[in-house]
Order: structure tokens, then C-alpha cells, then sequence
């Protein structure tokens, strides 16, 4: 059945279980809310998504995302290459992809105008090395996803993907700012965020996203970068075990040899050097699995001239 809004399908989910709008509502918003949600008034927030999907067992985020963000096959299909653009550090191909983006009626509301905001936060750090500009369309992303955003009570709510990246990027200008405990916080509250609000859900798609895994990898080495910048190395340590813990438990790779690299150059810091030369061959096997014959070479070369001690001679 094809739906003109969200509403319509929530009301037939509701009366297929019998449940009036008082009986929904509870623990999710007020009925009055739910009224107008029904009627297509606004648009539901990730929360509110969320705890419907709890109360019908349902994964209506994703189902929400896929029939009413993207809209059209124009709108995927643009956000497709926005994130190709990303992923082979294009960005000036991602400015002009963000600059047509604009011009486009499913792009004016929701989660398509986050991923202009988005567009917008990664050139302004990028090209512009405007951080603060940066910093500001972030803000405005996640005031369109929940308009009582700030920073200090953020880990105290439950965020889109498009969300998490937001925080993810104010965390690394506020590094780039060299507001390193601002930055700091924000990773501590985002690591909060996956730790409690996702990898908790009863949901099994978010366990498996790999948007997710990749994230919480990111997010534990950054934690850890930090941390021993600040020389609070086993507090680093602690977090590059997480990630590389969490990394092996599913199976995913994407940040691993990072993950391991850190580890071996936090023992190595800490003058744990027969632990740092215990942890190099499975870097290095992990290294070569994920990366090209010529960045392992290149860290090969590094790790000899930097890590003198550990006596790696091949």
C-alpha cells in the first residue's frame, strides 16, 4: 500500500492492534501529538521512531528512512554519490554534488536537508578550514532532527545516522580548534550514545550496520588519540582494547589495523616494549590484510624508524 505520510501508516499499525491513541502514546509523547503525527502534521523525531518501533516490534526507522527521506530514486541516488565523494576524499566533487542538492524540492526538509548541512560542515572544514562555520551547520543538522539539541544534554538522546555523523564531525573541529576538552566530551558522550542507545537496541539490523561498526571503531580510537595526547595512556589503552575487542566480536575489519597499531604504539610509549613487539606481527598481518602493498610497505619503513626498540627486522 502506498502512503501519503508517515501518519497514515502509523493510524493503520495502531487500529490492526486494537490501541487507541491514549494507549500508544503512553511513554512515547502526548496523544495530542500522536493525533497530529497520524494526521501528517509533522514529521516523527528518531526518538519518537524509536519508541514506536518498540511498541509493535518493529524496525520503522529504517522503513521510515527508505519511504519517506529518501522520497525519491533522485534523492538516494544523489546521497549515493555524496557518500562515494566522502569515502574517496572528493570533496570539492562533494560541494558541487551538495551545491545541485539544494536546488532540490526532497532536499528543502527531514533527513535530506541534514545531509545538505552535512555537505556543507565537511567542505567548510575541509577546503575552507572554517571550523567554526563548520561547527554551526552541524548545529542546524541536528536542530532539524531534534530542536531542543545541545551539546551538553546530547547523550541523553537517541540519534539518526545522519545525526551521529553530525556529532562525529563537531567532535574533530572542536579538535582541529584545538578545544581539545570540548572535543574530548563530545567523543565521550557520542561513545555513550552507541554504547547505550545502540548497541542495546533490540533491534538486530543496527547491530549489524555497517555504519555503526564503523563509527564505534572511529569513535573508540579517537577517544583513545586523545587520551594520549592528554599522557592518560591507560585510560587510552583502555579504549584501543574496546575498539579492537568489539572489532573482532563482529568481525569487522575497517579500522582494525588502526585500532592495533595504537595499541602496540601506546605499549611502546608506556616502555612495554616485549608487549609492543607481541602486538606488531598481528598488526602487521591485519595491516596487509586491509590495506594496499604500498601503504604496508610505508608503515613498515615507519614503524623501523620510529619504534627502534622493538627490533622488527622484516
Amino acid at each position: 500500500m502506498n502512503y501519503n505520510h508517515f501518519g497514515e501508516l502509523l493510524k493503520e499499525l495502531r487500529l490492526s492492534r486494537n490501541l487507541t491513541l491514549d494507549q500508544l502514546s503512553e511513554g512515547v509523547c502526548s496523544s495530542r501529538q500522536l493525533s497530529r503525527l497520524e494526521k501528517g502534521e509533522f514529521n516523527p523525531s528518531i526518538y519518537i521512531l524509536n519508541q514506536l518501533s518498540y511498541k509493535f516490534n518493529i524496525d520503522l526507522q529504517e522503513y521510515y528512512k527508505i519511504t519517506f527521506c529518501d522520497q525519491t530514486f533522485q534523492a538516494y541516488n544523489y546521497k549515493f554519490q555524496c557518500e562515494q565523494a566522502i569515502i574517496n576524499c572528493d570533496v570539492m566533487l562533494l560541494r558541487k554534488l551538495i551545491e545541485i542538492m539544494e536546488t532540490l524540492q526532497e532536499f528543502q526538509s527531514g533527513e535530506n536537508l541534514q545531509y545538505i548541512f552535512y555537505g556543507k560542515a565537511l567542505c567548510s572544514s575541509l577546503i575552507d578550514k572554517n571550523y567554526i562555520q563548520s561547527i554551526q551547520y552541524c548545529n542546524s543538522g541536528l536542530l532539524i532532527e531534534d530542536s531542543s539539541f545541545t551539546i551538553n544534554t546530547m547523550k541523553y538522546k537517541i540519534y539518526s545516522n545522519v545525526g551521529l555523523t553530525l556529532i562525529n564531525c563537531i567532535a574533530g573541529n572542536y579538535s582541529s580548534l584545538h578545544n581539545n576538552t570540548q572535543a574530548l566530551k563530545i567523543l565521550e558522550d557520542l561513545y555513550l550514545i552507541m554504547h547505550d542507545q545502540i548497541n542495546n537496541t533490540p533491534f538486530k539490523m543496527y547491530l549489524s550496520s555497517s555504519f555503526n561498526k564503523k563509527l564505534y571503531q572511529n569513535t573508540t580510537y579517537n577517544l583513545s588519540i586523545a587520551y594520549m595526547n592528554l599522557e592518560q595512556f591507560d585510560k587510552s589503552l583502555d579504549y584501543t582494547e574496546e575498539g579492537i575487542s568489539y572489532s573482532l566480536k563482529e568481525n569487522y575489519l575497517r579500522f582494525l589495523p588502526e585500532l592495533l597499531y595504537q595499541k602496540m604504539r601506546l605499549l611502546y610509549i608506556m616502555e612495554k616494549y616485549s608487549e609492543a613487539k607481541d602486538v606488531y606481527p598481528i598488526y602487521q598481518s591485519f595491516y596487509q590484510l586491509c590495506r594496499s602493498k604500498e601503504e604496508n610497505e610505508k608503515h613498515k619503513i615507519e614503524i623501523k624508524e620510529n619504534y627502534p626498540l622493538l627490533n622488527i627486522n622484516n
